[in-house]
């Protein structure tokens, strides 16, 4: 058998730099930091969904009971969708400790997220110096957010482009608590998350390449970028 070695990879960028986010690591921000939590346990999440999702695959070719198999692969669909799971159900089909496992991690995943979700519905007001910090970053970066925002939500954008230019006045404490929260998330996607999506990742081809250092220690050099 031929192997092909592709020395090609995929690398992926944050379009905002965290260090724009210090400030806010020092002032003490609950929804800040239950947001970056979230985005840490989502991906572990994704993690566990993907590696279990491969181990169902091949208990669903080796089982023979119809029952069984539309068991697991309701199971499948519902880790897909990211929904709840009845672990004691599958248990007396699912004999394998791996799957086991994993399944055990997701629900206490899913149960953390949950959790997370509950708190960071009761810290949503921003205060007024947080809502400076957050504009600050907004306009730092504002020419790419907004080709990334408009991707996203188009409607949001007009509304954030109307309220900042009218420095946020007029606007209930209702709507510019909404505004603001809406703004920090894409902030924090930013900056924290680097799935592609819109512009708020920057995604690039990278080749990788002996250099003239010795053997143990390679280089890494970008060769063609897609930004």
């Amino acid at each position: 058998m031929k192997h092909i070695i592709n020395e090609n990879f995929i690398i992926r960028v944050a379009s905002i730099e965290t260090s724009q986010f210090q400030d806010l690591e020092n002032f003490e921000s609950e929804f800040y930091q239950l947001e970056k939590k979230q985005i840490i346990l989502e991906e572990n999440i994704r993690k566990i969904i993907f590696s279990t999702d491969k181990l169902l695959f091949e208990l669903i070719n080796k089982l023979s009971d119809d029952f069984s198999k539309k068991q697991i692969i309701n199971l499948k669909r519902r880790l897909k969708r990211k929904k709840q799971i009845n672990l004691e159900a599958v248990l007396p089909i699912v004999l394998d400790q791996r799957i086991i496992k994993k399944l055990q991690l997701y629900q206490e995943a899913f149960i953390k997220r949950k959790k997370l979700e509950e708190k960071k519905k009761a810290c949503f007001l921003i205060s007024d110096a947080e809502f400076k910090k957050i504009m600050n970053i907004y306009l730092l970066n504002e020419e790419n957010l907004n080709k990334s925002i408009s991707i996203s939500s188009f409607a949001f954008l007009t509304e954030l482009q109307k309220a900042t230019k009218m420095q946020f006045k007029n606007l209930s404490n209702k709507k510019k608590n909404d505004l603001t929260i809406t703004l920090y998330k894409y902030l924090i996607r930013a900056a924290f998350k680097t799935s592609p999506f819109s512009f708020f990742c920057l995604q690039g081809i990278a080749k990788i390449q002996n250099s003239k250092l010795p053997q143990e220690k390679k280089s890494i050099n970008l060769i063609k970028e897609k930004f």
